[in-house]
């Protein structure tokens, strides 16, 4: 019979967490129908450490989820225009780590959506392009159109339409 041991040190390094501040937009006096609001980014120097997602408080918990292992956050009903602040905390199993969330939901005018463009990106999940896409598509959009972040708007549709 063959014995496998396998030694894991214990953890020394705390993990080292990213606050996430967003904003997503609605038309016009719609509500943010839920769905993917962004991803907290967390690390750790243990390599054998495994880091778990959690949201502190239990009134952030009626409105807000994350994904305990990626630490994709959602809202799990329709948020009204206004700023959310979501205490999150990752741990690896030894040490806790906080981080709030800044949201905040803003709501444009019917006309604004009138002339609005759209943009089909077929070959992306809503979850690929706001966690790893929509900050560097906006950047480049401020860039090459000359106008302020500000003026750049992505409509909430994309956020919500995994759901």
């Amino acid at each position: 019979m063959d014995i496998t041991v396998l030694i894991v040190e214990q953890s020394t390094s705390p993990p080292i967490i990213t606050p996430l501040s967003t904003t997503v937009t609605v038309a016009g006096d719609d509500v943010f129908p839920g769905g993917i609001i962004g991803r907290v980014r967390a690390y750790d120097n243990d390599a054998a450490d495994r880091l778990v997602f959690a949201i502190v408080r239990d009134e952030d918990r009626r409105l807000f989820d994350i994904d305990a292992v990626d630490g994709t956050l959602r809202a799990v009903q329709g948020l009204d225009v206004g700023d959310y602040i979501v205490n999150v905390s990752v741990t690896d199993g030894q040490f806790v780590r906080y981080a709030d969330v800044q949201l905040s939901v803003e709501g444009v005018s019917e006309d604004a959506t009138e002339s609005a463009v759209v943009i089909r990106l077929d070959s992306l999940t809503p979850e690929e392009f706001v966690n790893h896409h929509m900050n560097s598509f906006i950047l480049a959009l401020e860039s090459e159109l000359h106008v302020p972040k500000s003026f750049i708007k992505v409509l909430t549709r994309l956020h919500a339409a995994s759901r």
